[in-house]
């Protein structure tokens, strides 16, 4: 929270929620809910309000992973209560959906359903590997799909069928994933992925336009935390979270194509000005509030300790 208010970024965090191991009573996901809640609540709402908190669900997905329905409706129904979200790995990898299939009899999406696990508040990461009827059951549900593309290559866990899970009425967002999945958090990046992976895979080249990557990366990212009326885009009455490009550079000029120039050719050295609710965070290449130089000299004198703790060589 205290680094959310002095950068001045909106985040949303999850918390990461289990069930209580080995006990599968309704008394128990009452209890391991309510505790994550309480938690939750302390930094909810937190930094001048920047600070939101979601649910990050423990479902299963591997074998040996143990079964709670009581706890999968416990935390969507603290959700709904608290307005908060639902997030969690969805068809990521190939060995998910299998699992689901061989466990349970039917497919993620389905399975998700009928443990209370879609909806309006609910973002899914990955899809890959998503059957059409799956992607029918996300819409019709209303649930949100984080599509990270350069992840998802980095991994080699798949390539998402973005043009047939829009056209089945999924709003679908761009991430990044983790850093371990990424090594950047490049948005400029993921969107050029987005479009060429596509593009590449479906031998088209408006499988995936450079239009449809910008709305992936701002409004339906505001779509999909539920805040369109109010993040997103530029309009009277919303909150001015606004980016601010200089594309005055040897690889931006010139200009023939705005859309094409922001997805295709720029990248972070681009960005001048970042506001966050009219709030300036970031200018002259510097994020203000804090003292990056600092942090970084802090990274590099703490990344040995961290590598010989893991044992790496």
């Amino acid at each position: 929270s205290a680094a959310v208010s002095n950068t001045g970024i909106r985040a949303v965090f999850c918390r990461f929620t289990m069930a209580k191991e080995n006990d599968f009573s309704a008394e128990a996901a009452k209890q391991a809910v309510a505790e994550a809640s309480s938690e939750m609540a302390r930094w909810h709402k937190g930094a001048n309000g920047n600070v939101t908190m979601w649910f990050g669900l423990d479902v299963p997905r591997r074998p040996g992973d143990l079964i709670y329905p009581h706890f999968y409706r416990e935390v969507a129904e603290e959700a709904q209560r608290t307005g908060a979200g639902i997030v969690y790995h969805f068809c990521s990898e190939f060995e998910d959906s299998i699992y689901a299939q061989n466990t349970f009899g039917m497919r993620p999406a389905e399975w998700s359903r009928d443990n209370h696990a879609l909806g309006s508040n609910v973002l899914l990461i990955g899809g890959c590997w998503m059957t059409p009827e799956e992607m029918r059951i996300l819409a019709a549900t209303g649930t949100h799909l984080a599509h990270s593309p350069v992840a998802h290559m980095k991994m080699a866990t798949g390539i998402l069928p973005l043009p047939d899970v829009r056209a089945a009425g999924v709003n679908v967002t761009l991430g990044t994933d983790g850093g371990l999945n990424n090594n950047t958090h490049n948005m400029f990046a993921e969107m050029k992925a987005c479009c060429l992976l596509q593009n590449a895979s479906r031998r088209s080249a408006k499988a995936c336009t450079a239009l449809e990557a910008l709305e992936m990366a701002t409004i339906n990212g505001a779509k999909a935390i539920g805040r369109a009326h109010e993040l997103g885009s530029i309009e009277p009455g919303k909150l001015a979270d606004i980016t601010l490009l200089d594309l005055n550079r040897p690889h931006t000029a010139p200009t023939h194509s705005l859309l094409s120039n922001i997805v295709f050719a720029a990248n972070p050295s681009n960005v001048h000005t970042v506001m966050i609710g009219g709030r300036i965070v970031f200018q002259n290449n510097k994020v203000l509030g804090i003292d990056e130089d600092s942090i970084i000299t802090r990274v590099h004198q703490r990344a040995p300790a961290i590598r010989e703790r893991l044992g790496l060589s």
